[in-house]
Parts: C-alpha cells; sequence; structure tokens
C-alpha cells in the first residue's frame, strides 16, 4: 500500500470532515478501494470461518497444507490490520482519499510493524482488563463479565490515543499512560467525539451477533436457502469493513485537527 509523506494542513472545520467521514465511499477512488478491501475481509472471514468447522487438529493437518493455510492467515490478518493503521496515517497527513491497497516494493517488514502497532496497542489498552480477570479468576474461580466489560471499555478509550502515539510517533515510550491521558485531553470534546464514533462502529460490528439479527437471518436463510445466506455474510463483512474504515478516518481527523496541542512529535522521514 501507498501512503503520502506530505502533511496538508485541514481545509475544513472538524466536525465537517467527521460527519462526510460517514459517506467515504461517494468518491469513486474510495468506493473502488472499499469493494476491494470488502472482498478481500470476505476471503479471510470466511476461511476463518472454514476453521471454525474444521475438527482436525493443526499438528495432524499440517502435512495436507493446513499449516501453511493456518500461517498465511494470519499474514493476511496481518496485512489488513496493517491496512487500518494506513488509513489513519493516511487521513492524518491531510489526504481524504483512502490508501492503495496493493502492496508497494518489498513491504514485508513495513506491513508487519503496522500490524504490531495495531494488534499491540490493543493488547496494551486492555492489559488491566487482562490482568483484573486473571487475578480475579485466581482467587474466586470465576469472573464477574460486567466489571470487566467496564474496564475494557475504559481501556477502549484510550486506544485512539495509543494508536496514533505508536504509528505517528513511532517511539513505545510514549504509550505510558499519562502521555496517552494528555493525548486524549488535548482536545477532550473532540476526542469525545472519537470514542463516540468508535463505540458506534462497535455498534455495528456487533449488530449481525444480536439475537433480532440471528434470528430474522435464520428465517431469511429458510425461506431462500444457501444464497440467501450467502448474501448476508457478505452484508455483514461490508458492515464490519465500513465501521471500521470510518472509525479509522475519525481517529486520524483528531490528528490532522489537533496535533499542535499533542505531549509528543511525528517521527522523522527517512526521505530526502
Amino acid at each position: 500500500m501507498t501512503i503520502h509523506d506530505e502533511v496538508t494542513e485541514p481545509r475544513k472545520p472538524y466536525l465537517q470532515e467527521v460527519a462526510e467521514s460517514f459517506w467515504f465511499f461517494l468518491k469513486p477512488s474510495n468506493a473502488t478501494t472499499f469493494v476491494v478491501m470488502i472482498v478481500y475481509s470476505v476471503f479471510i472471514f470466511g476461511m476463518l470461518g472454514a476453521f471454525r468447522h474444521t475438527r482436525i487438529p493443526l499438528a495432524h493437518g499440517f502435512g495436507r497444507g493446513r499449516g501453511l493455510a493456518v500461517t498465511f492467515l494470519v499474514m493476511a490478518a496481518g496485512y489488513l490490520c496493517a491496512y487500518y493503521i494506513a488509513v489513519i496515517k493516511e487521513v492524518a497527513a491531510g489526504e481524504d482519499e483512502l490508501p492503495n491497497p496493493w502492496p508497494t516494493t518489498n513491504p514485508t517488514w513495513e506491513l508487519a510493524i503496522e500490524a504490531l502497532y495495531f494488534v499491540g496497542t490493543t493488547v496494551w489498552v486492555l492489559l488491566p482488563t487482562i490482568v483484573y480477570m486473571c487475578i480475579e479468576y485466581a482467587h474466586f474461580g470465576q469472573i464477574t463479565w460486567p466489571i470487566a466489560a467496564f474496564v475494557a471499555i475504559l481501556g477502549l478509550m484510550l486506544w485512539p490515543a495509543a494508536v496514533l502515539c505508536a504509528s505517528i510517533s513511532g517511539n513505545i515510550n510514549d504509550l505510558w499512560p499519562m502521555i496517552l491521558l494528555r493525548t486524549a485531553l488535548a482536545e477532550p470534546l473532540a476526542y469525545l467525539v472519537t470514542c463516540m464514533v468508535m463505540l458506534l462502529a462497535v455498534g455495528l460490528c456487533s449488530l449481525p451477533y444480536t439475537d433480532f439479527y440471528q434470528s430474522t437471518a435464520e428465517a431469511i436463510t429458510d425461506n431462500l436457502g444457501t444464497i440467501a445466506s450467502l448474501l448476508l455474510f457478505i452484508f455483514q463483512v461490508a458492515l464490519t469493513t465500513y465501521a471500521m474504515f470510518v472509525s479509522m478516518r475519525v481517529i486520524g481527523l483528531y490528528y490532522r485537527h489537533f496535533k499542535q496541542e499533542f505531549p509528543w512529535t511525528t517521527k522523522p522521514s527517512n526521505k530526502e
């Protein structure tokens, strides 16, 4: 994928650009990339679904190519995570078009780092939740899920700040809690908007798992068969992809508009 190095200052008010992020796909170039990434995500989630319904252990299936398939799936999922980071960085630099989804020459190391930013910062902000769950389970043999979910939500509210610090500053020392808090409080109302958009995205992503959706989907597939099931699966993936793109764009907009207030700076470019 390609990412622009030049940084363009904001040309529109922040809230207007946030609102426009919800219909980013109206641009022809963005629509094309959106469709490409939906197809790519359908492939990944389709493979995940296939593995869920396969009962052959990995150790026994490696000789039949299953191990290679798992490796390929991990790499494909890593690329998807790296692409989400690329969307953040592209918007942060002032661009309104989605990054080119096609890998550049020898991108392996850069893609691995970008994927690590996505996964690593997610684990980092959820670390208090993980520690809480381990301690409670070790002492009481059970987990109080409402409390765990509340702690997880608090942690995830710092994820936009964490992913910006890691991917744009390039310094893991910027991931300390106080720096993340100062990044979030650089413009509290705008950061709250960012978190609200993320919560909306999470709601859209979780919609297919609600009882109402499941019962409706079962009724449709019972009446219309396999084709309807396939179309519903594609719709779910498209909904998730849309929600992720909107979230990543809004996170990038937070940096684009308020970077002057951040307690850290952008990492220097390696290019002349």
